[in-house]
């Protein structure tokens, strides 16, 4: 599959580059392909699949979104879908993105926002000691974490859609903040806590990555982007209270993953 989704195996050269596979195929190929990284039981060969995804993002997004997403929506409805498919979707969502131009990320992530958002939210309200709900919310806050556009902001570049932080920020940043306060499960062995942790560490990376442009910003910028500042700095001062708290626990021995600290 990378191969042939290969720009440098095409012929051609320019933005029209001619595969080795006509487009009518391509198409049934991305379809069952995405299919099946939602259905195969092997995590292994999930993993390697789901790798094809980003290749085929990288040539094929303007042709491939919508039917994408159309495929993509139906695992992210409660009760439409089990457990697995939606942590195989949010995976293969997250695949995707990670292929696609930076700004290209908005058309995928404004159309699966809500559902994305309905799951994350009955995650936080179930169990505590839930290892699929965390698996959820880990996905979700990497998935933000990436569509976060403060990169697009500092080149001007743009997107003819705006971003989940211009449309959406008091939600995008309640959400974080939630699942950075959330309580973690009272006991456990190393490797059955780490999972809850993984949540937080995407969570306050989103917060860190968008602080840290913060600084950086000139005048102007931050002018323009004052609504989603001022939604920002509402909800800051409870996520460092949780940070502090996070790093009094570790100063004191209490068991915190280093791939959290990381």
């Amino acid at each position: 599959v990378k191969k042939a989704w290969s720009k440098e195996h095409a012929e051609g050269e320019g933005n029209s580059p001619q595969f080795g596979i006509i487009e009518a195929d391509r198409m049934i190929i991305r379809e069952h392909l995405l299919e099946t990284v939602i259905h195969i039981e092997s995590d292994q060969l999930r993993r390697l699949l789901a790798d094809c995804l980003k290749f085929m993002a990288e040539t094929d997004a303007a042709v491939w979104l919508p039917q994408a997403v159309a495929q993509l929506r139906k695992y992210l409805t409660l009760g439409a879908a089990s457990v697995p498919q939606m942590c195989a979707a949010l995976d293969a969502i997250h695949k995707i993105e990670g292929g696609l131009p930076q700004d290209q990320i908005p058309a995928l992530i404004n159309e699966l926002f809500i559902p994305m958002m309905t799951i994350g939210k009955a995650a936080i309200d179930g169990p505590v000691a839930s290892p699929s709900g965390a698996l959820v919310l880990k996905m979700i806050c990497k998935i933000l974490y990436h569509a976060n556009p403060t990169s697009l902001w500092d080149g001007d570049a743009g997107s003819n859609q705006p971003s989940i932080l211009d449309n959406q920020s008091d939600v995008v940043t309640g959400f974080l903040a939630t699942v950075v306060q959330r309580e973690l499960p009272a006991t456990g062995e190393d490797d059955f806590l780490v999972q809850f942790w993984l949540p937080k560490k995407w969570a306050v990376r989103f917060f860190s990555k968008t602080t840290a442009w913060y600084r950086r910003c000139d005048s102007q910028t931050k002018k323009a982007k004052d609504s989603f500042f001022k939604v920002l700095q509402n909800c800051l001062p409870e996520v460092m209270k949780t940070v502090i708290i996070l790093l009094e626990k570790s100063f004191n021995g209490i068991f915190i993953p280093k791939k959290v600290h990381s």
